[in-house]
């Protein structure tokens, strides 16, 4: 609903219309930082008005980075820390571990 290009792999917009911006957000999408991902898609309009259409966007990854700024740490440990740790999710990680990692 933010207005945002959806993901690369997604080739039509919820209004039926071909996402025009398919190819920048796969560019993105491989940001190799979430500050580099931020500033690349600041470079993509909107594909549609915030509100008109709901797609999968990147809203949710851009939230990610505000955490990070906001918190000054990144955003797996703010998950450990605020999340995963206060809950005793022991087996669960932002990053996926080695299987015999989880079972310990």
């Amino acid at each position: 609903t933010t207005g945002m290009a959806p993901y690369f792999f997604i080739p039509k917009l919820a209004d039926g219309r071909d996402n025009p911006f398919a190819a920048e957000m796969g560019a993105v999408l491989r940001a190799p930082t979430t500050k580099d991902f931020a500033k690349m898609l600041a470079d993509i309009p909107f594909v549609h008005q915030p509100g008109e259409y709901i797609d999968y966007a990147v809203s949710v990854d851009l939230a990610g980075y505000v955490i990070e700024v906001v918190t000054g740490m990144p955003l797996s440990e703010y998950f450990e820390k605020n999340i995963f740790g206060p809950l005793g999710m022991k087996s669960t990680c932002f990053t996926p571990k080695r299987t015999e990692d989880i079972s310990n």
